[in-house]
């Protein structure tokens, strides 16, 4: 048990180097939060999708990654903050590839802030794109 605490320690200190050197900012002492998630399911989480889509509201939002689903060109994730949870969708064809590489290295438990437009999935889920 001790040896597993050890090296999954060990990969959280290199995955926190490699993004340093990416540039990006870790602990960060502030994130634009514009959006909370109850307020996004309130909003738009009953309307019809087309009007979503043409609304295309960009929204911003912060909390912890709770879910993972990682699929080959794609992947899926669930972010809790004070008052519910969305889903984020991030696709190497949609995003800039160095922040789909960053999305990619994100482990439930880590706290993280994105920004998209939000849309229906095929299942009919409020995401953030």
């Amino acid at each position: 048990m001790m040896q597993e605490e050890n090296e999954l320690i060990q990969r959280r200190r290199e995955k926190m180097r490699e993004m340093r050197e990416a540039g990006v900012v870790l602990y960060a002492s502030r994130y634009d939060v514009r959006d909370r998630a109850a307020d996004l399911h309130a909003r738009w989480g009953r309307s019809d999708p087309q009007v979503l889509e043409e609304a295309a509201p960009e929204v911003s939002v912060a909390g912890r990654v709770v879910a993972l689903r990682r699929f080959g060109k794609a992947a899926f994730a669930h972010l809790q903050d004070a008052t519910g949870r969305i889903q984020l969708f991030a696709a190497r064809d949609v995003m800039d590839p160095g922040a789909f590489a960053l999305f990619r290295r994100i482990d439930v438990g880590d706290i993280v802030g994105a920004r998209g437009v939000l849309f229906f999935t095929k299942t009919g889920e409020l995401t953030v794109k």
